[in-house]
């Protein structure tokens, strides 16, 4: 199988077509070989927010983690049925999950227009 390349040589690949067809592989130069490094051995300490944790805590507290807005009460609300129901209780309090900690949209709710929003930004100027 000959390449060409935007170089005014010509380049060979040694990869037959046949794998196109057949999936079988080509020879190999051998077995894996093992690599060496130079870093330190690593250590089992992650600094988080919650303190330096080993990474079997740190993964059972990533796999019991649940984000409000996946819990079961907001588990199908999507950007479809917001639109449709932004006037709703339940759509404020969705909404307000993320405003919680916003300085400007803290308690804003669901039902902000583009306005709103403006008018928000400018009154933090």
């Amino acid at each position: 199988m000959m390449k060409h390349s935007n170089a005014p040589t010509r380049v060979y690949s040694h990869i037959p077509y046949s794998i196109l067809a057949d999936g079988n592989f080509t020879r190999t130069c051998g077995e894996l070989q093992p690599g060496i490094t130079n870093l330190p051995p690593k250590i089992d300490r992650y600094t988080t927010s919650a303190g330096v944790l080993g990474l079997e805590e740190y993964n059972r507290r990533a796999r019991e983690f649940v984000p409000q807005v996946c819990t079961e009460k907001y588990r199908h609300l999507c950007e479809t049925w917001v639109k449709y129901n932004a006037h709703t209780e339940l759509a404020d309090e969705l909404y307000g999950l993320d405003q919680a900690h916003s300085r400007r949209l803290k308690g804003a709710g669901a039902g902000l227009s583009r306005e709103d929003i403006e008018r928000l930004r400018r009154s933090g100027e």
